[in-house]
Parts: C-alpha cells; structure tokens; sequence
C-alpha cells in the first residue's frame, strides 16, 4: 500500500512542477512571447501606415495607435493572470 500512495504522490508533485524535491521554475514560459504580438503590431508601419479610414475625423494611424496601446494592456493583463497562475502553484 505504501508504494502504491509513494508513486501517486511522485506523479502528484509532475504536475505540479515539482520533481523530488525541486521546484520546476517558469512552467508557463510560453506566456511571454505574447508580449511579440503588441510590438509587431506598432513596430512593422505597413500596418498602420494611412490616412484613410478615419472615424470620427481622425485618421487610422492615430485611433489604430491607441488601439494597439490597449491591446498591449490587455495582453500584459492575460500574461500576467496566466504567470500569476503559476506562482499561486509554487506557493
């Protein structure tokens, strides 16, 4: 019985990020290249590079730069409940 409770507990602390004993740290290292979206989006002009459509008499450039801005915080919010996430686990 022992050694049956001995190798739930071993695939218990696999999925949790711990292996005998140590901290498997940064599981969710994928997170972070969801910070490339938001960069590529300002950082590549042929995007944004028009005057036309506007909305409201404002050109594209200026309401797809204040877009793009809140979609950055959008994604730095999503990064930071999934990293969250895993520290909350570590603990």
């Amino acid at each position: 019985m022992r050694d049956l409770t001995a190798g739930i507990r071993r695939r218990y602390d696999r999925s949790v990020g711990q292996v005998e004993g140590e901290v498997r740290s940064q599981r969710r290292r994928w997170a972070l290249f969801l910070f490339v979206l938001p960069v590529v989006a300002i950082v590549y002009p042929p995007l944004y590079d028009r005057v036309h459509p506007t909305v409201g008499g404002v050109p594209f450039f200026v309401w797809y730069q204040l877009c793009v801005v809140v979609f950055g915080g959008a994604v730095t919010g999503i990064v930071y409940l999934l990293r969250g996430a895993e520290r909350a686990h570590a603990e």
